[in-house]
């Protein structure tokens, strides 16, 4: 099989339960790319930003981003758990963390502010806030 992430040929371990399931991912990418929820509190004029992410500075392919959102779904959770608790919620897409003309406005205007994305974005040094 071809992983779906590095695209290099492997061989699934044999078993009863592999059967009618196959591996997308070789066992190296698996232990790569495991998601991890961190995240960083950034203050801001009249509240804070909490700032969830899975994964830290890797430099990802668009077909490795595609395959790695499907992992999203445990900041959706947190989101859907949490719901009352912010007043904003932002996917921090490459769009919108470029696109800094309106970010910084439509930040500031909110006490709590729920920013996510797949991969770690550097907003401190950034002239948005």
């Amino acid at each position: 099989m071809i992983c779906k992430l590095c695209d290099k040929f492997y061989l699934d371990e044999d078993s009863i339960t592999g059967i009618f399931t196959f591996s997308k991912v070789c066992e190296a990418c698996k232990k790569k790319f495991i998601p991890n929820e961190l995240y960083e509190v950034i203050p801001i004029n009249h509240g804070l930003i909490e700032y969830h992410y899975l994964y830290e500075n890797m430099n990802l392919n668009i077909k490795q981003k595609y395959y790695l959102n499907q992992y999203l779904d445990i900041l959706y959770l947190k989101i859907i758990d949490q719901f009352n608790k912010y007043d904003l919620y932002i996917f921090l897409d490459d769009d919108v963390y470029y696109e800094t003309s309106y970010f910084g406005d439509l930040v500031n205007d909110y006490k709590h502010v729920f920013i996510f994305s797949l991969m770690r974005k550097e907003l401190m040094y950034k002239t948005i806030f």
